[in-house]
Formats: C-alpha cells, sequence, structure tokens
C-alpha cells in the first residue's frame, strides 16, 4: 500500500543552490570523520566500481527491475558502510513482507499494522536510538531508522517519490521523538538525489549522476549513513543513559542539569505530527529531587512572539500555566538547511527552534473522574482566561487538549489550568486585537464567526466593521469543550459515542458550520432539552441550555454590533464590557458548583450506613441513547488541523497525539481480531476472521508465523 502524505502535511519543496553539494553535503560528512582522500581512494580501488566503463558494476545498464536494483544498492551500501568503519549502522534490504510497524496510518484506529516501508533501510544504533543495556539486531522498525532511503526504476519515477520519502520520513519523526530533520536518499539505476524533511517541508538537492560522478555518490552514501547523530538530524539533547532516556535543559537556577523522561514508552507524551505545522513535542520528566516538569519543544515563525515573552509575564497568574525556564533561540530551519540567507518557497517563513520547561499541571481535562472535578477544573480554566485577558494577552486556542485538571488538593481557581500560549497574542492601548483568521484554534471548537469570516471576508459591507477576534469568540469555543465532555463522556469519565460533535470535526468547514448553525437552531433549542442529561444529568442539562442561551445572545450582540458599526474599539472600552460578559459566564459555572455540592450533599446523607460489611460497586452510567466506545484522546478520529493546501500553518498543533504503545506482535493482533469477531451475533470460521482483519487493515497478518 502507497502512502499517505497528505496525512503528514507534507506542502513545499526547497530548490538547493548550486552551491550546496561543495557547502553542505561535502562539509557535513568531512565533520563525520571521512576525508575526500579516503574517498576518492575507495572509487580507484574497489571491485564494485568499474573504472574501464565508468559505473557501478553491480548496476547494470539494461533495464532493472526493482527488486534487483534494491540487491545491488544493498551491497554497495554494506561495503561502504564496513570499509568506513561505521560501527553503529547497517542496511537493510527490505520487502513487501518487512514488518514495519506504521504510526501515521493506523494511530487513529489503535491498531498498529505493516503498512508502507522504504526500500532501503540505514538501520542506527546507540545512545540516541536505544538504552545501554540493549544489544538490538539489525531489524527494519522505525525507531531505529537513521535514514530511510527509496529506490526506484527511471520508467516508474516521478515528482510523487518525494512524497513517499516524505511519508517515510514522518514515521521516524513520530516513533522517535528527537528528530530535528531526516535525510533520504532516493536512487535508480543512473541517478541519486538527497532530500531533508523538517518544519518546514522539504529541501531537494541536485540530481547527481551515480556512474559520472562516483565520488559525489559516495559522499551521499556517507552523509545518510553518518555516525554523528546530531548531522543525521538528532536532537542529542534527548539520550539514553543505562536503561533510561533523558533530556538535558535548563533548571530553574537557569543552570543545565539532567531530567528523566517519565512515559512508560520514553515519548513525548503530545506530539505534532505535520511537517508543516509547529512540530511541538511535549515530555513528562523529573529533575533528581523528583519534582515533575514538562518539557515542551515547538518550531515557530520568527516573527511570531515568542510563548516564553507572555509567559514570563503572566508568572504567578492562577489558572495559567507557569514557566520555569526557556532556552535561548540558536537553531533554525534554514540553518538545519545549510540555506542562511536563501528564498523560501511563496508563503513560507524560516523558524525557530524554541524550548519551554513548564510546571507539571496535571492531566487532560477530557480525563476528569467525576462530575465536581470536571466542573470545579473548567470553572477555573474560563477565570484563567480572564486573568490572561486582564494582562493583555488572547489566547485563541481554547480546546479539550489545553485545558488541565490539577490535583486532587487543588484550591479553587487552581483546579483547572489553560495552558499552550502558542496562539496568543498580545493587545493593549497601542496594540489592536487580530482580524479574524480561519487556521488559528482547533477546528471543533472555532467560534461561528470565525468560521464566517472565511467565506464573508470579501463580502462584508463597506459599513460593517470588520471585527477581531476577541475574548467571545474563546468565550465560544469554551461552550463547545463544555459541550464535548458533556456530550461526548458520561459523568463517570468513559467515552460514548455522539454523532453530533463529531459532526464538529467535518473536514469541510462549510459543513462543520452548517452543524454548528443548526445546534443553536431555534427549532431545536425549544424542542430538545435532552442533550447533556442523559450523561450528566438534571443539573448539567441547566447549565448546559443556560450556556447556550448566553453564547447565542453574545453572538447576536457581536453581529449586531458589526452591522451598526457600533462595536466598541477604545482598550477601556473592550475592557469594560468583557468584565461583565466574564461573570455572566462565570455567575452560570459558580451557581451550578453551588447546586452540585448540594446535590453530592443530599445524596451521602440519603445513603443508609451499611448494616453488614457489604462491597461497593461503583455506579454504572445512566442509561441513554449513546453508546459507551473505549476511552481515546479526543481528535485522534479527525484532527484540528488545516488542509495540507493551506500556507504555513500557524494552525493550532493541538493536533498532538500519543506516540505509539507498545507495539503488539502480528499473532496478538490476530488473535485480538479474532476474538472481537467471534463476540459478534453471526458466526464466523476462525480462517474467515482472520482474512476479515487482513482485508480492514492490511497485508502481513495472515503470513504471520511468529512475532
Amino acid at each position: 500500500m502507497a502512502p499517505n502524505p497528505d496525512s503528514w502535511g507534507l506542502t513545499d519543496t526547497q530548490n538547493v543552490d548550486d552551491n550546496f553539494f561543495t557547502r553542505v553535503v561535502k562539509k557535513r560528512v568531512r565533520d563525520s570523520g571521512f576525508s575526500s582522500s579516503f574517498i576518492t581512494n575507495f572509487v580507484r580501488t574497489s571491485d564494485l566500481y568499474d573504472r574501464d566503463a565508468n559505473r557501478w558494476s553491480q548496476l547494470d545498464a539494461t533495464p532493472a527491475t526493482i527488486p534487483d536494483l534494491c540487491a545491488s544498492f544493498h551491497k554497495i551500501f554494506r561495503n561502504v558502510i564496513k570499509t568506513f568503519g561505521i560501527d553503529k549502522r547497517d542496511v537493510i534490504n527490505c520487502t513487501p513482507s518487512a514488518n514495519m510497524p506504521s504510526v501515521g496510518s493506523c494511530r487513529r484506529s489503535g491498531v498498529t499494522t505493516p503498512i508502507f516501508y522504504p526500500r532501503l533501510f540505514i538501520f542506527g544504533s546507540g545512545s540516541n536510538f536505544n538504552g545501554e543495556n540493549v544489544k538490538p539486531k539489525p531489524v527494519a522498525d522505525y525507531i531505529y531508522c537513521a535514514s530511510p532511503c527509496e529506490v526506484i526504476t527511471e520508467a516508474n519515477f516521478s515528482d510523487e517519490v518525494v512524497s513517499h520519502a516524505g511519508a517515510y520520513s514522518a514515521e521516524c519523526f513520530a516513533q522517535q521523538g528527537n528528530r530535528r530533520y531526516v535525510y533520504s536518499l532516493v536512487m535508480t539505476e543512473s541517478r541519486a538525489l538527497l532530500l531533508q524533511f523538517d518544519r518546514n517541508g522539504a529541501l531537494r538537492s541536485k540530481d547527481v549522476d551515480i556512474h559520472k560522478e562516483p565520488q559525489d555518490f559516495l559522499y551521499l552514501i556517507l552523509l545518510v549513513c553518518s555516525p554523528d547523530c546530531s548531522i543525521l538530524g538528532f536532537d542529542t539533547t534527548v539520550y539514553w543513559k543505562g536503561n533510561k532516556r533523558c533530556i538535558k535543559t535548563l533548571s530553574e537556577e537557569n543552570k543545565y542539569i539532567e531530567y528523566e523522561i517519565m512515559d512508560k514508552q520514553y515519548c513525548p507524551f503530545a506530539f505534532g505530527k505535520n511537517f508543516g505545522g509547529r512540530g511541538t513535542a511535549c515530555w513528562l520528566v523529573r529533575d533528581s529531587s523528583g519534582r515533575r516538569r514538562v518539557i515542551k519543544d515547538a518550531w515557530h515563525r520568527r516573527t511570531r512572539r515568542a510563548e516564553n515573552e507572555m509567559l514570563e509575564s503572566v508568572k504567578g497568574i492562577k489558572g495559567v500555566c507557569q514557566m520555569i525556564a526557556s532556552e535561548k533561540e540558536k537553531l533554525t530551519i534554514s540553518g538545519l538547511r545549510g540555506m542562511r540567507n536563501k528564498p523560501l518557497p511563496e508563503g513560507l517563513e524560516d523558524k525557530v527552534f524554541r524550548r519551554l520547561i513548564l510546571e507539571a499541571h496535571g492531566k487532560p481535562i477530557w480525563q476528569f473522574r467525576n462530575r465536581k472535578q470536571f466542573l470545579g477544573a473548567f470553572r477555573d480554566a474560563v477565570a484563567g482566561h480572564q486573568n490572561l485577558w486582564d494582562n493583555g494577552i488572547l489566547h485563541r486556542d481554547v480546546s479539550i487538549n489545553n485545558i488541565l485538571i490539577s490535583g486532587d488538593d487543588a484550591t479553587e481557581g487552581s483546579r483547572g489550568t489553560l495552558i499552550d500560549l502558542d496562539l496568543a497574542v498580545p493587545f493593549g492601548p497601542d496594540v489592536s486585537l487580530p482580524d479574524f483568521d480561519v487556521r488559528m484554534g482547533t477546528r471543533a471548537y472555532q467560534s461561528i464567526l470565525l468560521m464566517m469570516s472565511a467565506e464573508e471576508k470579501n463580502e462584508w459591507p463597506r459599513a460593517w466593521q470588520i471585527i477581531p477576534h476577541d475574548y467571545l469568540d474563546d468565550l465560544e469555543s469554551f461552550f463547545w469543550v463544555f459541550c464535548r465532555i458533556c456530550m461526548g463522556y458520561n459523568q463517570h469519565g468513559a467515552r460514548v459515542k455522539c454523532p453530533t460533535v463529531e459532526k464538529w470535526e467535518d473536514d469541510s468547514l462549510e459543513m462543520r458550520l452548517c452543524h454548528k448553525k443548526n445546534f443553536f437552531g431555534h427549532e431545536l433549542r425549544l424542542s430538545r432539552h435532552d442533550e447533556v442529561i442523559h450523561n450528566f444529568g438534571p443539573l448539567f442539562q441547566k447549565l448546559f441550555d443556560a450556556l447556550r442561551d448566553l453564547i447565542i445572545e453574545l453572538i447576536t450582540w457581536k453581529t449586531l454590533h458589526r452591522k451598526a458599526g457600533t462595536m466598541p474599539t477604545s482598550y477601556d472600552d473592550i475592557k469594560a464590557i468583557a468584565k461583565v460578559h466574564y461573570a455572566r459566564f462565570l455567575e452560570l459555572l459558580d451557581a451550578a458548583l453551588m447546586d452540585l455540592a448540594k446535590e453530592d450533599g443530599e445524596e451521602k446523607e440519603n445513603v443508609p450506613p451499611p448494616t453488614t460489611a457489604v462491597r461497593v460497586v461503583k455506579p454504572s452510567p445512566a442509561r441513554s441513547h449513546v453508546v459507551p466506545v473505549p476511552l481515546q484522546k479526543p481528535g485522534q478520529v479527525a484532527s484540528g488541523k488545516r488542509k495540507r493546501q493551506q500556507r504555513d500553518q500557524d494552525e493550532s498543533d493541538t493536533d498532538v497525539v500519543p506516540l505509539r504503545k507498545k507495539l503488539q506482535t502480528r499473532l496478538e493482533t490476530a488473535r485480538l481480531a479474532e476474538e472481537k469477531e467471534k463476540s459478534k451475533p453471526q458466526t464466523r470460521s476462525r480462517t474467515e476472521g482472520i482474512k476479515l482483519m487482513a482485508k480492514k487493515f492490511g497485508r502481513g497478518l495472515v503470513e504471520s508465523k511468529g512475532p
């Protein structure tokens, strides 16, 4: 099955200049410890190169098949690796039966199966790949991939090969977690070209005639097999030490220390997959004293105000994430490419790497345990948003993943925390609020007016004001978060299926807008008052109705003032009316919290004390028309990102998803699939069940004979 490049957001390709090979490729190979004289001597003495015919003897001039080419290139690579003494690298000739687990194609289904693979796989080992107590054998697994290489015949060569190589490289990003860029070498029977994939798309070299320029071909082989992991694009501040994975960065005393990664799989707990996005990676770590921290890595446009500057200005404010330290900006995409001061494709900007060290505030709000915990965290996150607003910062990316629940000992005001100021913007007396930009935020939680702006912007009458993105749009986003929880979960935190909520994540902006407008429709509000009652009870249904009415009122207020040209414009007027609107929103939440406390108290009083020892059974969710589904992170079915053809990509990186779980063996996958099929009313034979799963999840299941 061919890889799907669209799923990784591969958008633009930059072409190198004429001096790139000398300036970048040869220099990085020399920095890897290989001299030009050694390379020249290899060509002069190796039996692999026919100096009389001026071509690699393994590669016939007659038309070749891909398997033949793979075998020939495999022999050349292996000889180069051995001759140049690159101990921690090897090359694997991948075949269609190679069991290479793919995150990108299977993450959404929760199943990991072999989907696609590079033809030649440069295997790596060492502290940037595996623990010191692990001695991995060369195996085609992306966690050990130094560089994925593609082999194709001239007859089948097309620019689509860039997308294929990009998909392989994206798997390296996703499964390793510590890559800044990935090299991929594309080869035919007559030429080779180098690709570099990073958070701005792809860099493409000029073609090298592998027969007429054998030394240059050797430079390319040595580059993608470099023993220096930093040259291969690894972030070498993330490494293995013994059987632990660590990150070296700043402490609150601004000194470099070693943090231990706490994730059971030693991976980021959140990760932005798109090449064109910010590539956000969040690591849960602890220092030597056991204090938990979150290390957040991301790539931002140079022109965007740094998140650490805004976090510095809100230190000590309740309901907002708190920063411990931040690294100085050093790395840029142009620098990693060796293309400083070179033109980028139209619409792209250079990006800079930023690392923040943050307090670990808790779990995402969708991991709540009960109604009280959820509502308290939700309320304090709204208050935290107001605190940001009062300090001249608009968040612009309120979503289910950007609200955290604090520990059980949290006090009022700190029960919930609003995180991720990547898209936040400052405003003040001399700084205007930003215009609507439909790229901002996470699609399921965007305000109606923001979505309408995409189709209305060129049609607004001159008499109408072009209104900015403001606090009202973010308050509406909070409402959509409330709906997502109360309609998509039951009161005990178990996921339930809700088609209404899923429609808000439709790929089509027009359809999302239509569904949200219908949800606010007059007839629906008069006829239905059961949206959340089955999951959370009458109290939350009452709160839901009140919040929906308030949001509709605020949308109407903003729309009418826009038409009349009377929207508040002065800083003082905006702050004054915002105070009123925040108060009304918070009053509804505070009243519901008081009612919930009374309700919980009455329930406890009405429970008679047991006369004998009894087994306490956790109450089952209330019956309803919705069907419970396994707990998973919101957004895994439909991401909150723009489509790949949209430029730059300042969109929310909240489409961050957990990296792969412990990989199941193919036999285990088949066994689980078979049991699932057996549990259904209709009966199937074992063979029929496995064939059905093979058809559903791709090749590799039926032939499996071992782990």
